[in-house]
């Protein structure tokens, strides 16, 4: 399962994910070490969804921005 994970994913992004669990989400590097690369892949697309519906939650609470507010200025 690993040789097949190494071939299905890039390197930079496995590194990248085991960096941010453990920078932004406290994992401990014992814990990283312990997990399966499959496991830890998993663990971040499941921070990162949570993540993204707390932020359109919040985005939903706060309504529309108001015209000249910097998310509707047009580049």
């Amino acid at each position: 399962e690993i040789i097949k994970l190494f071939f299905n994913t890039d390197l930079r992004h496995f590194y990248q994910t085991e960096y941010t669990l453990i920078k932004h989400f406290n994992f401990s590097h014992e814990s990283i070490n312990n997990c399966a690369p499959a496991e830890l892949l998993l663990y971040y697309n499941i921070i990162n969804e949570e993540l993204k519906q707390q932020k359109e939650a919040e985005q939903k609470q706060a309504g529309p921005a108001p015209p000249g507010a910097p998310n509707n200025l047009k580049s």
